[in-house]
């Protein structure tokens, strides 16, 4: 039986407050891959750098729709959120960087310009992809109708956008350059600030709150969610000396932050409790560390904070995760090839 969604936003208010009686299940069953989940990204041109034309937001409000209807099949305490397109590298090309479409890895990634550098004030009149990111929320609420949230769309971190403009050469930077690397990471928590706001300001509440683009998880309302991939690639004294009071600028410029992050590498995972985050999102990589690996990080989040770890699991695997992890504050979402793993997982572990 389907969760009615009042149902499911009070299961999702519960785990924020660590109340839930069970851990909160989803599915995920489309490709993470934004050309698959958005066939209207199939005509890109990859000839030359993207402009905000090339891209229909009637078409992306579409697919979204449709996205909706898939996820509504496989049932669970989910809910599905539309977002303008996340396939978009956005603060990156806020950050003065050109887009390219490959359709051969299903994305889009951004390069510096050959000249010219950040820009100061992209928010600033009508900036084109600023436009375009108002005119996908407008139509995404338009066709979603009130049936299924929007959510602040994917925002790359500090680490990241410097990783995209100067790629493993950054880490060099922040050693040899602190005082000009110091202000790039500045301006780019600017960017990720502004364009969070910008959002905010334009997504509809849905039953007092908003959802969270790919992750479909129901948040309270002025939540964005927030990311450092890129840590990964610097030791605990240079996140600490040069990226982390930049995180916890943008943490504390919004009402509440989800982060997400990827068990690979350096996580700092209680520097991010340190900065106040509703929630954490974790992966169970293909290739990383197994779930029960995984054990003491999981523990040592939920003993503070609510956790939604994500990622493709064995029933055994999840077994073994709810023996081990308290109920209260977990929520996973399971990636499933088809609508019967679904049902098996929800029939064990979740709603009957």
């Amino acid at each position: 039986m389907l969760l009615s969604m009042e149902h499911r936003i009070e299961n999702f208010k519960r785990l924020y407050a660590f109340e839930n009686e069970r851990p909160l299940i989803g599915f995920s069953a489309v490709s993470e891959y934004p050309f698959v989940r958005s066939p209207a990204a199939k005509d890109l041109p990859e000839d030359r750098p993207l402009r905000p034309d090339d891209f229909d937001p009637v078409c992306y409000a579409q697919d979204n729709l449709r996205l909706f209807e898939i996820h509504e099949e496989y049932g669970g305490d989910f809910i599905f959120t539309a977002s303008p397109f996340y396939g978009i590298p956005w603060i990156e090309v806020f950050a003065g960087m050109e887009l390219y479409a490959n359709h051969e890895s299903g994305a889009i990634y951004a390069r510096p310009f050959k000249s010219g550098g950040m820009e100061t004030e992209p928010f600033s009149g009508k900036h084109k992809w600023a436009v375009l990111a108002r005119a996908m929320i407008e139509q995404d609420a338009k066709t979603a109708g009130g049936l299924y949230p929007l959510g602040v769309t994917r925002m790359r971190g500090v680490s990241d956008v410097l990783f995209a403009l100067r790629g493993n050469e950054f880490v060099f930077d922040l050693i040899d350059n602190p005082e000009e690397s110091d202000k790039i990471c500045s301006d780019i928590a600017d960017i990720i600030i502004r364009f969070g706001q910008m959002q905010l300001n334009s997504i509809p509440e849905f039953y007092g709150g908003l959802g969270s683009f790919f992750y479909n998880t129901w948040v309270p309302a002025g939540t964005v969610w927030l990311q450092e991939d890129a840590v990964a690639l610097l030791s605990p004294e240079l996140y600490h000396g040069c990226i982390e009071k930049h995180l916890n600028r943008i943490a504390a410029a919004f009402p509440h932050c989800v982060i997400h992050q990827h068990p690979v590498g350096f996580l700092p995972w209680e520097s991010y409790i340190d900065a106040g985050m509703l929630a954490f999102e974790l992966h169970v990589d293909e290739g990383g560390p197994a779930v029960a690996e995984l054990h003491s990080i999981h523990a040592g989040i939920l003993s503070r904070k609510p956790l939604i770890i994500w990622g493709n699991m064995s029933l055994d695997e999840l077994d073994d995760l709810f023996k081990r992890l308290p109920r209260r504050g977990l929520a996973v979402s399971c990636i499933v090839e088809n609508r019967e793993q679904a049902l098996e997982i929800r029939k064990r572990f979740g709603d009957k």
